[in-house]
């Protein structure tokens, strides 16, 4: 990414570790930018390289809906 060009958007990416639950989860980090008639506008995704829910019901839901 060239800090210095905000005119045209830019991508990039780095990996970390996120303590969960006292637990090191590998994330990758993806910032992109783009410019935009109020200026540079940013977003940051956080995403995790393995999944912490493994099936709809991890994910909270009810028994009801799961059912259909």
């Amino acid at each position: 990414m060239d800090i210095a060009d905000r005119r045209r958007p830019h991508d990039g990416s780095t990996q970390t570790n996120y303590a969960f639950d006292n637990d090191p989860v590998p994330v990758d980090l993806r910032v992109s930018t783009y410019p935009s008639i109020c200026g540079e506008k940013a977003v940051i995704r956080l995403l995790p390289q393995r999944n912490r829910f493994e099936t709809l019901a991890d994910l909270g839901f009810t028994k009801k809906a799961l059912s259909t």
